[in-house]
């Protein structure tokens, strides 16, 4: 029996990997793959994160514009990491965003419309 040409990412798949299907223009998202032999699928790439600048704070002040930052964050971004770390005076937060959204970031400290 010939094996089936997207049989190694049937198996990818299977296991939990997200694909991706080409619709003659760009890659797009599939749920349930038809896996049709002439079409083109692959696994779905991971994406490049980039943290933004760590915020380290030790003050209830401080803290508060952390938890005002992961709701901004929520509001606007679908695609964020948050890293937070803790001893016993200092909490530090790094918030990882993908390449797109880190250059929204940049624009806006250009523009001074942030400043973290």
């Amino acid at each position: 029996m010939k094996k089936h040409k997207h049989a190694d990412l049937i198996k990818k798949w299977a296991d939990g990997e997200k694909i991706q299907a080409y619709d003659g223009v760009k890659w797009v998202d599939v749920q349930s793959p038809v896996w049709m032999p002439e079409s083109k699928y692959r696994v779905k790439p991971i994406e490049k994160w980039a943290p933004i600048n760590p915020i380290s704070k030790n003050t209830l002040d401080d803290i508060m514009t952390v938890e005002y930052l992961m709701r901004w964050l929520n509001d606007f971004f679908d695609n964020y990491r948050l890293k937070i770390e803790t001893d016993n005076s200092t909490i530090s937060a790094t918030f990882y965003v993908d390449r797109k959204t880190m250059d929204f970031f940049e624009e806006m400290r250009a523009n001074g419309e942030i400043d973290f």
